[in-house]
């Protein structure tokens, strides 16, 4: 950093990437000194000694504010406008490149259907505004239709919705906050599909006949584990009863019932605060009834039950 004078605001030397930056804050600092008509105007055929005095200042000022790697390309130039020229030539034409580069990230930059909203968003809005440090203007309207354009099909309702509304309702302010909400809607919607199929499945069996435990079809079992469910059997102390259950959270709320659901003449759901609980008899667990509750479970989970394991994961 460098501070020209006490009262000068201070300035980042010109570099390989940072030129439309730093151009414009070189201006302010020239015009700030009484010193920019030397760029913009002719340099007279016959400078007077003002002129020159004022001419070497500026180039003083605009040397002093360039990085070693930059000296090289300004080294014998005489005027302020040479260098103030050269400097233009050297890195307006690389700018050009940049824009390309940035400009096709942009345009190429999509969103995932598992992918994050609030990162895409401002990974898009990181590039805008490099492709702004490189002196190229996106419109507000032209940021909103790329923020639309880059999302996942699967939000192409809300993008109809949308478009509905009046050309200048569509700032890029609205169109991140509905993405956003829309995302975090989903979200919610996962949690709440992902907390059904989260349940705990315990199966105790305790019967005096071991060989019970034949008749209970593995392949239950796997499916299960397929869908992110775990099934364990307690076999240490074995007899003709079993308790199944299906449990959200933790076992302590296990006495609070809400309801229950009668799945033949010997089996019993019980509904408690954090999850259903299977009661009844080995013999009377069935793969049918088992891989029948496991597919109905998300509508046997009560809105009631949802709300409250939402408060508990937020507190």
């Amino acid at each position: 950093m460098l501070s020209l004078k006490e009262n000068n605001p201070q300035i980042v030397k010109l570099n390989a990437n940072n030129y439309s930056v730093w151009k414009f804050k070189m201006e302010m600092i020239l015009i700030k000194e009484g010193l920019f008509h030397l760029i913009e105007d002719d340099t007279p055929s016959q400078p007077d000694e003002k002129y020159i005095k004022k001419d070497r200042q500026a180039r003083a000022i605009i040397n002093l504010c360039i990085e070693d790697s930059q000296i090289i390309h300004i080294k014998y130039e005489t005027t302020a406008k040479a260098t103030w020229n050269k400097l233009k030539a050297i890195h307006e034409r690389s700018n050009l490149s940049s824009k390309l580069f940035l400009l096709r990230k942009l345009y190429a930059t999509k969103m995932s259907e598992d992918g994050n909203m609030n990162e895409h968003i401002a990974q898009m809005l990181e590039l805008i505004d490099k492709l702004k440090a490189v002196g190229e203007e996106i419109k507000d309207d032209h940021i909103a239709a790329l923020l639309l354009v880059s999302v996942p099909n699967s939000y192409d309702t809300l993008i109809t919705a949308l478009e509905a509304r009046l050309e200048n309702e569509l700032t890029p302010e609205l169109i991140k906050n509905k993405l956003t909400d829309e995302y975090n809607r989903r979200k919610e919607q996962d949690s709440d599909r992902n907390l059904a199929q989260a349940f705990k499945t315990n199966v105790s069996f305790k019967s005096r006949n071991q060989n019970k435990n034949d008749k209970f079809n593995w392949d239950v079992c796997v499916e299960m584990e397929k869908r992110g469910l775990a099934l364990t059997f307690d076999v240490e102390d074995l007899s003709r009863n079993c308790q199944i259950s299906l449990l959200v959270g933790a076992d302590y709320y296990w006495d609070l019932v809400k309801g229950f659901q009668r799945l033949n003449s010997s089996l019993v759901a019980v509904e408690t605060v954090l999850g259903w609980s299977l009661q009844g008899r080995c013999d009377e667990l069935t793969e049918s009834i088992l891989v029948n509750f496991v597919i109905s479970e998300r509508e046997l989970v009560s809105a009631e039950v949802r709300r409250f394991w939402e408060l508990e994961v937020m507190e």
